[in-house]
């Protein structure tokens, strides 16, 4: 039986390209391994704009024991529910907090898209104002990974019977 881990561990590793800080001093830290195919590590980077801490999930995407997956709230996409909640119930040996919500009453709901076994399970909230578009991790049939900015109106569904319509 393969084991969950839920989608975007590499975003991790894309905080620390992502400030435009110089590194100084890593302090020494091991790689743990929590599965076959699945390591933990956690990272104390001192920088020119001070110490971060960064928690970095990596996952062997060609070992047969690794599956990346959406995890949702137990009572469904719009309820909140905490990660570690998810991860449990899922049976998932980890997971990141890979999304982002804006909450209206009751409900969250993700900023970004999700897909799911080729189907769009949640559309975008909102996109960027200024560029129309979302930074979206996308990972292909072949576990191929891409970091892209994906242009929200370009995006279309076709249904079994052809009829196809734009996200927006």
């Amino acid at each position: 039986m393969k084991k969950i881990i839920p989608i975007v561990m590499a975003v991790s590793t894309l905080i620390s390209m992502s400030y435009g800080y110089e590194k100084i001093y890593d302090l020494p830290s091991e790689e743990k391994t929590i599965t076959s195919g699945v390591t933990y590590q956690t990272i104390n980077r001192f920088t020119t704009s001070g110490w971060i801490n960064v928690n970095v999930i990596k996952a062997d995407l060609e070992n047969d024991n690794v599956t990346v997956d959406i995890l949702t709230p137990a009572k469904g996409m719009y309820n909140v529910d905490t990660v570690l909640n998810q991860a449990l119930t899922n049976k998932a040996v980890a997971a990141v907090n890979a999304e982002f919500f804006t909450k209206v009453g009751s409900n969250a709901y993700p900023i970004g898209f999700s897909m799911k076994d080729e189907k769009v399970v949640s559309s975008p909230y909102y996109g960027n104002s200024a560029k129309d578009t979302i930074a979206t991790m996308l990972i292909d049939e072949k576990n191929n990974i891409d970091f892209e900015y994906v242009k929200l109106t370009s995006i279309t569904v076709e249904n079994s019977k052809g009829v196809t319509a734009k996200i927006a």
